[in-house]
């Protein structure tokens, strides 16, 4: 009865290794069938098993991790032996701190699985075909022969097993219907610790004033310049200094003149022809003085003579002669020719009536090195006049120039500006662009002095000191850091971008929590506020800090949580994750899918394909994921190796 009821009651951790599968070893069937047949022997004494017999093996699997676990097995002459040194980490002393018993009753079975590897890459050539991986299960080990002197056999091996292995182990406890796993081929992702290398945080951006005044317009190639330049009689002609001096005074970047135009509107007088003549002279007198020009060398001419009676209605209406406007142009230069008194009333008034109208059509270099000079004028001559508005539109031209690499921002910087209030929105914009940390933080200083309430102020003295001792070695970081708690304390929540104060939240968080207890016994849902909002470049240092207090668990779902928002070219933060993934994931007991190692195995062989090879020759990385056949024709193919099916 007992016999039938052991064939019934076949255990979960029996079906693999009663198969009868080749290269296996015989003499496991019988061993598995009579202990199930003794546990269902115990069960009627009611001490069966409730499904819950595996314990928690964290602790063992740290100092696996730190013993080594792949050295403690070695093949010799086709059989796998144990190393007499290793036995104490499986039956070590209940009272040691450091290790505690795995095979606590007589009964319990220690079970070794193990993995052969591909055979050496070294070796591999294109006619070679990748064999099946074919996992073996040795014999159980009882802990009767652990507690035996010297290296213990433990089973013999199929013909040609590959001495290049490695190892599963799981532990069949008495009466258990499951197989408890202590240790897993993947766990060899610790060797990987070495690559979790400190990072630097990310610069942080500083914060320009761009509000407070309109944005600047396309800068202008061409244009043309409207003067109206008086022409009066006394005139005789106009001199090279005085055009020079009316050129000067439209406040433009240095320009070309492709064209003058004057339309000259000569006086009413009682000589019409002479009228004329003069304005005509005065006129072609003022284009060959902007010929001489060096900006209008080359530049063409028109001179117009217009009827001036309109602009002497204009004038006239508004002096005690103002019944003439009424008039006709002949009726006025009749009685002007007449009547002596009015003609001598009037004679100073008609001197100074002739004007023209000129058009000047100039045109800008349009390289971008002169457009640079153009805002640079437009700039300076704003801060000559204190219009602040025109110097920080001109201001924002230049910032948009050197954001595209179009102009040095030296540009910038090179001019003094008054440390007062009402410069501060300037003062701001010069100070985001030194490019001497020290120096900027000085500027950023001043600023702050000057207004403490500014939230540009308050951010970017901040944003500029961390930036400054950001690559400085953790433990200094941490330090000068801990100095502006206050500061970013002050820094309220909606007085600068949102993206950029959620930065300086997850940043100051580990500090702010140092030492508490509480954060032992957080749960990711608690934190994951923190990086939900920020890019996944911030997430690292937050990642590495919960790793400080052996939190590997909230570690593994910081850095997963923002796997998918990694940029597909940024290296070096790629690099990060993946690294800290493998590590914190294996450590932590993290079930990654194969999908997702094979992703990260991508991410490193796109980055650096020649460390994917060495990390799988130095059993940094588990054969075992070379099963997926993507994998294997990566490996393989940095060798040269073509025809992978």
């Amino acid at each position: 009865m007992l016999f039938l009821l052991g064939l019934s009651g076949s255990t979960v951790f029996s079906q693999n290794l009663l198969r009868n599968e080749p290269g296996k070893a015989s003499g496991r069937s019988i061993y598995w069938l009579m202990r199930n047949t003794g546990c269902l022997t115990t069960c009627f004494t009611g001490k069966c098993d409730q499904g819950n017999a595996c314990s928690d093996y964290k602790q063992q699997r740290k100092v696996f991790y730190d013993v080594g676990i792949s050295k403690s097995f070695y093949i010799k002459t086709g059989k796998l032996y144990l190393k007499e040194e290793f036995k104490k980490y499986l039956i070590g002393n209940n009272s040691d701190a450091v290790h505690f018993r795995l095979l606590d009753d007589p009964n319990d079975r220690l079970v070794v699985t193990l993995i052969p590897r591909l055979p050496s890459l070294g070796k591999v050539s294109p006619s070679d075909t990748i064999t099946a991986m074919t996992e073996f299960s040795c014999k159980p080990i009882s802990r009767k022969s652990l507690e035996s002197i010297g290296d213990i056999l433990i089973d013999e091996l199929p013909i040609g097993f590959s001495e290049d292995f490695e190892v599963k182990l799981d532990l069949a406890l008495y009466c258990s219907k499951m197989l408890c796993t202590i240790w897993g081929y993947n766990d060899v992702h610790h060797s990987i610790k070495k690559y979790v290398n400190s990072t630097s945080y990310p610069l942080l951006p500083m914060l320009i004033d761009s509000i407070s005044a309109p944005l600047p317009g396309k800068f202008e190639v061409k244009k043309t310049i409207k003067l109206k330049i008086p022409m009066g009689t006394e005139r005789s002609r106009f001199t090279k200094s005085e055009i020079a001096q009316i050129i000067a005074a439209q406040n433009e970047p240095p320009f070309r003149i492709s064209k003058v135009k004057v339309n000259v509107f000569p006086t009413i007088t009682n000589d019409t022809n002479m009228s004329n003549a003069h304005a005509l002279m005065l006129a072609n007198s003022f284009i060959d003085g902007v010929l001489q020009q060096p900006s209008g060398l080359k530049a063409q001419s028109e001179v117009i003579v217009e009827n001036g009676w309109e602009h002497f209605k204009e004038k006239v209406i508004l002096t005690n002669w103002y019944r003439l406007a009424d008039s006709v142009p002949e009726a006025v230069r009749k009685e002007l020719r007449e009547k002596k008194d009015l003609s001598a009333a009037m004679s100073k008034f008609l001197t100074n009536l002739t004007v023209a109208n000129v058009e000047l059509e100039i045109s800008f270099d349009n390289a971008d090195n002169n457009e640079a000079v153009y805002w640079s004028y437009k700039f300076k001559n704003a801060l000559e006049s204190k219009n602040l508005e025109a110097a920080l539109t001109a201001q924002i031209a230049l910032m948009k120039m050197a954001n595209e690499n179009r102009a040095d921002p030296k540009e910038l910087t090179n001019f003094k500006l008054p440390l007062t209030f009402d410069y501060i929105p300037l003062k701001n914009n010069q100070a985001a662009y030194i490019t001497n940390p020290q120096e900027q933080i000085r500027a950023f200083e001043e600023i702050y002095d000057l207004d403490q309430n500014n939230a540009f102020s308050k951010y970017n003295l901040l944003a500029s000191r961390l930036n400054y001792f950001r690559s400085l070695p953790h433990l200094q970081q941490v330090e000068e850091m801990r100095k502006y708690i206050e500061q970013q304390e002050r820094i309220s929540k909606g007085s600068i971008p949102q993206v950029l104060y959620d930065i300086l939240e997850i940043r100051y968080y580990p500090l702010k929590t140092d030492g508490r207890l509480v954060k032992r016994w957080e749960k990711f849902s608690e934190v994951i506020y923190l990086s939900d909002p920020v890019p996944a470049s911030e997430v690292i240092k937050l990642a590495d800090d919960y790793v400080t207090i052996g939190r590997y668990d909230i570690a593994t779902q910081i850095l997963f949580s923002k796997y998918e928002a990694l940029l597909p070219e940024d290296s070096a933060t790629n690099m990060h994750f993946v690294w800290r993934l493998l590590y914190y994931g294996r450590y932590s007991g993290y079930d990654f899918s194969e999908n997702m190692y094979t992703d990260m195995l991508g991410k490193i062989y796109k980055f650096n394909p020649s460390l994917l090879i060495k990390m799988h020759e130095e059993r940094e990385l588990s054969y075992k994921l070379l099963q997926n056949k993507a994998n294997q024709k990566r490996y393989l193919e940095h060798y040269g190796v073509k025809g992978l099916k």
